[in-house]
């Protein structure tokens, strides 16, 4: 009996939150997936052995490649779905908004109630709030033709946690943990933040300042006399 009612309760649940019934692919959308994702991992670990130097001499603009390849398939969709961005444009952006201003959030506050450090808080927020996108854009306009919009969500989820992360990156850049190594740039910066402690002076200071440098101990060290 309490079978019948939980499968009398799903059925009812299903119905009022889905309200239609979508074949779902799933052998083709993990062969889609494996020739999206798997296939070009595996193809740049293998050039990235065999060909480190063009690897060396491409990796400069790899990810402006990128991020041009997200944004004209992300331009696509949402050119290609203009009546739906009309109509529902703004609770879609909303609730992306919502899903990964959550991800951000939850991701860094978890973190550090489990006691991680800063840098490791900062990282698990971009992690979970930045999430793949562009692939299930790609997965819901290739498997997905008789919804035309079900990729619109997608393409807009890929901008909105593309320009979150970003303007995150950024902010945390100009305010580095004490675990995060200073860069060239800023390290005269660095120096000011740094506490002060009593360090040897380099023998060209000690010159300036009209002491004579710490010698080493050693048999050709010359001899002094107590006065």
């Amino acid at each position: 009996m309490f079978y019948v009612w939980g499968h009398c309760d799903d059925t009812v649940l299903t119905k009022w939150l889905a309200g239609a019934y979508v074949p779902v692919p799933a052998w083709e959308m993990f062969l889609s997936t494996l020739q999206i994702v798997l296939a070009p991992l595996v193809l740049g670990l293998t050039l990235h052995h065999l060909t480190p130097r063009v690897v060396k001499l491409v990796l400069p603009v790899a990810p402006l490649v990128s991020v041009v390849t997200i944004v004209l398939i992300c331009a696509s969709i949402i050119g290609s779905s203009d009546e739906e961005m009309k109509n529902s444009g703004l609770r879609i952006v909303l609730a992306v908004l919502s899903l990964h201003g959550a991800g951000f959030f939850l991701g860094y506050v978890f973190a550090w109630l489990l006691r991680f450090s800063r840098r490791d808080c900062r990282t698990i927020s971009i992690e979970v709030g930045m999430q793949n996108s562009g692939l299930g854009a790609t997965l819901a306009k290739r498997h997905f033709p008789q919804m035309p919009s079900a990729a619109l969500p997608c393409a807009i989820s890929a901008t909105c946690h593309s320009v979150i992360g970003s303007l995150l990156a950024g902010l945390w850049r100009q305010r580095p943990t004490p675990e995060m190594p200073p860069s060239q740039a800023d390290w005269a910066e660095g120096l000011n933040r740094l506490p002060l402690r009593h360090t040897q002076e380099p023998p060209a200071a000690a010159e300036a300042l009209g002491s004579a440098p710490a010698q080493p101990p050693g048999p050709n060290r010359p001899e002094t006399k107590n006065l």
